[in-house]
């Protein structure tokens, strides 16, 4: 029997008088200072915006401190843009289902690891594209398993 995880993305809704997006806003950026939580460069309040670590979609929480940073607009567009390919991914794949009401066969605390697993392979894609500080790809591939395939042909 395989069980169903059901979950709704509005469960944690959670109003607190007082307390808005504008006023969260302007709370993180007195708390964190005024740096892009992806770039690590300066911008002014009106230039930052917030961005949910982990998407409210895969569990995570809409309004929880430690689930929210400061972004720049183009960081934003950048991780927004990465986290739809990976739920697009998640779905594809039926692991998860549905829109408002979600359903999935991992509980939600393990669909926030493989998300955290997904993102990092994009990174990890970046590096290879990119190479790590400058450096030629070519010299990544020497740290990968191909060249013990190449010496045991040789051999």
């Amino acid at each position: 029997m395989i069980t169903i995880y059901n979950y709704t993305t509005q469960r944690n809704k959670v109003f607190i008088k007082g307390k808005n997006a504008i006023s969260l806003k302007k709370e993180l950026f007195e708390k964190r200072g005024n740096q892009c939580y992806l770039c690590n460069r300066g911008f002014e309040l009106n230039r930052l915006e917030l961005e949910h670590k982990v998407p409210v979609i895969l569990g995570g929480h809409l309004f929880d401190n430690n689930n929210i940073a400061l972004v720049c607009i183009k960081c934003h567009n950048e991780k927004t843009l990465q986290d739809k390919l990976i739920i697009k991914r998640l779905r594809d794949l039926h692991i998860i289902w549905g829109e408002y009401q979600m359903f999935s066969i991992y509980p939600i605390s393990q669909l926030k690891e493989i998300y955290l697993l997904l993102k990092e392979g994009g990174r990890l894609y970046k590096i290879w594209a990119n190479g790590i500080y400058g450096i030629d790809y070519q010299q990544i591939l020497q740290h990968s398993n191909r060249n013990e395939l190449e010496e045991e042909k040789n051999e």
